[in-house]
């Protein structure tokens, strides 16, 4: 069910461009004021559909997702149960509480948030090429040549995101180990005895600055590689409006009704006994 929201979502977005063509080439350029009014509401009706849909979408993901959690912790918790004893004395529990705590909330956003992504991504480009094709495929063709400026850089940034992803949590684990050692009374009874507590702050400050470093680091590569995007996207949109434009001029796209061109349509409506008698009446 909530792939199948994540459908019907992405077909009313590609629907919408479909429906503000209509109104420009049937509606306006006719005038035709139902038409017009008609298909307005219909775009309209299609935006209150794409929000409630989005609000089903995060109930269903709310649901799986909270539910992936609970699944994990517990076959965690339930496989770390069943280890031996050597298992605990060579395994450090700061890491087993951030596999239950951090790295399970990771999986969970992977299913629930990148799935529903990626496959709303997927269909949505189906859908947009389709609309687009038959509205021109020249500009169709023009736009898929700049896919390699958005695919390209996304491999490269995945990959080391996931590595900075992996070196977090190792990090995240540490520190909750040192946590978890000096907090209990056994770490707080040998830090107090045979411990020096500014040794021990200087080192818990040193990895908090290491996880700091980490999360910056982290966030300038997701900042960097959306700001790219927005601009590549930028740039695609003012050359196909650039050239779709050029082509408008020259009567190749219509703005106006598709059985007649642009000029086709001026020129009857120059003939039109409506407006010779606006001239003469002017």
């Amino acid at each position: 069910m909530f792939l199948v929201l994540i459908s019907i979502d992405a077909a009313a977005g590609a629907v919408t461009p479909l429906l503000f063509q209509r109104i420009i080439d049937d509606g306006i350029a006719d005038g035709r004021t139902d038409v017009v009014v008609s298909l307005s509401l219909a775009a309209a009706g299609l935006a209150v559909l794409s929000g409630g849909l989005g609000v089903a979408q995060r109930w269903f993901s709310s649901h799986i997702g909270e539910g992936l959690i609970v699944d994990l912790r517990t076959a965690v918790f339930d496989h770390v149960q069943r280890m031996p004893l050597a298992f605990f004395s060579r395994t450090r529990t700061g890491a087993l509480v951030q596999r239950l705590n951090g790295d399970v909330l990771g999986a969970q956003q992977a299913f629930t948030s990148t799935l529903s992504n990626v496959f709303s991504n997927l269909l949505t480009v189906v859908f947009v090429l389709a609309a687009m094709l038959s509205m021109s495929w020249q500009l169709t063709l023009l736009a898929l040549t700049l896919l390699p400026a958005f695919v390209l850089p996304a491999r490269w940034v995945g990959k080391r995101l996931a590595a900075i992803t992996r070196e977090s949590y190792e990090l995240n684990a540490e520190a909750a180990q040192t946590m978890n050692e000096r907090f209990n009374v056994a770490g707080a009874h040998l830090v107090k005895v045979f411990g020096d507590t500014g040794r021990e702050s200087a080192r818990f400050a040193a990895q908090a600055h290491r996880v700091r470093d980490i999360g910056v680091k982290q966030a300038m590569y997701g900042t960097v590689f959306r700001v790219g995007l927005t601009v590549v996207a930028s740039v695609a949109v003012a050359i196909v409006y650039g050239i779709g434009g050029v082509m408008a001029i020259a009567g190749s796209l219509t703005v106006a009704p598709s059985s007649r061109s642009p000029r086709t349509w001026a020129a009857s409506t120059a003939r039109s006994p409506r407006c010779r008698t606006s001239r003469s009446t002017s």
